[in-house]
């Protein structure tokens, strides 16, 4: 955690950067970071240490309360992570950003996964680089996985 963290220091970007130019008027920005991260966080979950989370998990096993569960893990974790989220956030975003996340006809829906490669090409290298490192902040970093729990006593 501390190497993205130094990442962040070294590029002097602020954590607001993390969400673009979203504002609580108009905060959309802001979700579609956010779920591209959780996707992220996913698809780096599996990939790095084949672990099966969030979607994956769901698909495993047939039940998407298991993609629902991470991402409102991951959410609570974020939020409760001193400067991850925006000043601005509160309740009213988790719930417009949830409705985001499970349209099923929508870009950022939960249960689409993603790679790198496509995050990429949707943000840029710079944004990609900095989802990542909100992904595995928030989740863990590449050989050292943390229970989303462990992170809140940090």
């Amino acid at each position: 955690v501390s190497t993205n963290l130094s990442y962040i220091a070294q590029q002097q970007i602020s954590l607001e950067g993390w969400w673009g130019s979203a504002t609580p008027e108009n905060p959309r920005l802001a979700y579609e970071r956010f779920l591209d991260a959780v996707r992220l966080a996913v698809e780096l979950a599996y990939t790095r240490d084949g672990d099966a989370v969030g979607l994956y998990a769901a698909q495993a096993d047939g039940e998407i309360r298991k993609a629902v569960s991470f991402i409102v893990d991951f959410l609570r974790a974020a939020t409760r992570r001193d400067k991850l989220m925006p000043r601005w956030w509160n309740p009213q975003h988790d719930i417009a950003m949830f409705r985001l996340a499970f349209d099923e006809r929508g870009d950022f829906y939960i249960c689409h996964a993603v790679e790198v490669l496509d995050i990429r090409k949707k943000w840029g290298y710079r944004t990609t680089k900095l989802l990542m490192v909100l992904a595995t902040t928030v989740y863990g970093e590449s050989g050292l996985r943390f229970k989303i729990d462990d992170l809140l006593n940090h």
